[in-house]
């Protein structure tokens, strides 16, 4: 995801970031 929605995806995500695998995060972040 990309722009303001991948943001506010990637923010509500954030927890699921931090808990999740190294994949999943950077799947997130980007």
């Amino acid at each position: 995801m990309t722009g303001a929605a991948g943001n506010s995806y990637g923010l509500a995500k954030r927890k699921d970031w931090q808990a999740g695998p190294t994949v999943t995060n950077h799947l997130y972040q980007n």
